[in-house]
């Protein structure tokens, strides 16, 4: 053990000491998270949801006034037509169809390129609906505008940038 714990100490030693080392190990990293942090951060959580019923049905009325109430859904309720076009063009993260009659089973439209706020979408929305056993949500994708090679690359070629640079600046 004793060799082990004079070997590691002296690493360190040798890690501290040498300025690029730290640079490339500690203040690079950071001072991209902050920036990349900065730069994508979003004050809040919002979904923007669109909903597609008869205004006629009260009890859908309801379910829709209740949902607007949450502060992390953006609602808007329009024709099908209207809603999946939005969806398509990445103005809605999710869009959900509650029929006429009693909601046994509810439709539920979403945007392969926003698969995080359509999966925290459909769990908020699911909480609407109780009890859960008496309603059976059937999810249909919609494609719409893709998102862009270059923003599924940068992130991913920083990250191993930082990893690299930290594993063998360290040994250098």
């Amino acid at each position: 053990m004793k060799p082990f714990l004079s070997i590691t100490l002296t690493t360190l030693k040798m890690l501290f000491r040498n300025k690029q080392s730290l640079f490339f190990t500690w203040f690079l990293p950071l001072c991209l998270m902050l920036i990349i942090g900065y730069v994508t951060r979003s004050n809040d959580l919002s979904i923007r949801l669109g909903v597609v019923y008869d205004h006629a049905d009260a009890s859908a009325q309801t379910i829709v006034d209740a949902m607007s109430a949450v502060a992390a859904l953006e609602v808007s309720t329009d024709t099908n037509e209207l809603e999946t076009a939005a969806l398509q063009n990445n103005q809605r993260d999710l869009v959900i169809e509650i029929p006429n009659t009693t909601p046994n089973e509810i439709k539920v439209y979403e945007n392969p390129s926003n698969p995080s706020q359509s999966a925290i979408g459909k769990m908020i929305v699911q909480q609407f609906f109780q009890p859960p056993s008496t309603v059976t949500f059937t999810t249909e994708t919609i494609s719409g505008k893709p998102a862009r090679y270059i923003d599924f690359l940068v992130p991913g070629i920083i990250a191993m940038t930082i990893m690299q640079l930290g594993i063998f600046g360290t040994a250098f």
